[in-house]
């Protein structure tokens, strides 16, 4: 299933009810505001030209593995989840206040990272990856079943847990 606008780059996407398929979801705006959910039983695929705003409550679910693309800043009140692999990719900041999951690799991407207090961001069964351009600032948990990787060219701030099996690098 596809839901995008591909010819109209300002297209921006609210939703306030239930994005569901049994299938691979495929998701293109410009910007996304969810407040509710958004499901696919198989892969989800989200690219977005600028900001995603999941808030709280709010749910973006993966059977399978979970792409998500946004351009501008993501911003979680809510919980993303994969059942197997998630990358998540920001080209401005990452600021999370709820639940990213994985049950195997979690990989995020962003020039900056704000995992704030009460939030987790965690790979249950595997590794957790972070890419940071600028700075990491853990004020909760971040968790591995093995290695947690943290690359970043400037700052590192961590106030609470990493929690792992494996190696922290």
């Amino acid at each position: 299933q596809s839901l995008n606008h591909p010819s109209n780059p300002a297209f921006n996407l609210d939703n306030l009810g239930t994005i569901y398929t049994q299938n691979n979801l495929n998701l293109g705006a410009f910007k996304l505001d969810n407040s509710g959910s958004i499901t696919a039983l198989k892969d989800v695929n989200i690219n977005l030209g600028a900001d995603l705003n999941n808030k709280t409550s709010a749910t973006i679910y993966s059977g399978v593995n979970l792409n998500l693309i946004a351009n501008d800043n993501i911003t979680n009140q809510g919980s993303i989840s994969a059942i197997d692999t998630a990358n998540i990719s920001s080209q401005s900041s990452l600021i999370n206040s709820g639940n990213i999951l994985a049950n195997n690799a979690l990989t995020l991407n962003a020039n900056s990272l704000t995992n704030n207090s009460n939030a987790n961001i965690s790979s249950l069964k595997n590794n957790l990856n972070l890419n940071l351009t600028h700075d990491l600032n853990n004020l909760s948990e971040l968790s591995a079943a093995l290695d947690v990787v943290v690359k970043s060219n400037t700052n590192s701030t961590n106030n609470l847990a990493i929690n792992n099996s494996g190696n922290i690098s």
